[in-house]
């Protein structure tokens, strides 16, 4: 139950989700609808109007509307033994480097990147690595985004 309501402030109530799923079990026609979400325990409820509803949802266009805009960077498994897949995106096309480190902060390995806008995956096979803690950076227009990888054994 909602006790109050309170206006929004865009810059402090934005939540960015990497994947949104709409699915609809019957067919919509063209009117008011509300929407549940959930994030951890808080509910939101958020009206949309659905125009010119057809039996075909436009999949490529909301699937667009939905991408990131900024950079992001990826891997799963994490923790993993001997390989893991790298993902990243690109909100332009563009070229940047992507270099894992060591605790120490010596370089393992580099990778040079030359990209399209969007979703990528580079596998990266760690066979050869000790178990632990490194660091996966990705340097592309200018930004940095870093995260951690752990090999266990």
């Amino acid at each position: 139950m909602i006790d109050t309501l309170r206006p929004i402030t865009p810059a402090k109530d934005t939540i960015q989700f990497s994947q949104c799923v709409l699915r609809t079990y019957h067919k919509l026609r063209t009117g008011q609808y509300q929407v549940r979400l959930q994030y951890g325990k808080q509910v939101f409820f958020l009206p949309i109007f659905i125009y010119n509803a057809t039996n075909t949802p436009p999949v490529g266009r909301i699937e667009n509307e939905l991408q990131p805009t900024t950079i992001q960077l990826e891997n799963y498994p994490n923790p993993f033994a001997n390989e893991t897949m790298i993902k990243y995106y690109l909100p332009q096309t563009t070229n940047g480097f992507l270099i894992i480190r060591n605790v120490m902060g010596e370089e393992i390995q580099s990778i040079a990147i030359q990209a399209d806008k969007g979703w990528h995956e580079y596998p990266l096979n760690t066979a050869q690595w000790t178990n632990g803690l490194y660091f996966c950076t990705l340097y592309v227009e200018g930004k940095v985004i870093t995260r951690k990888l752990l090999v266990i054994r």
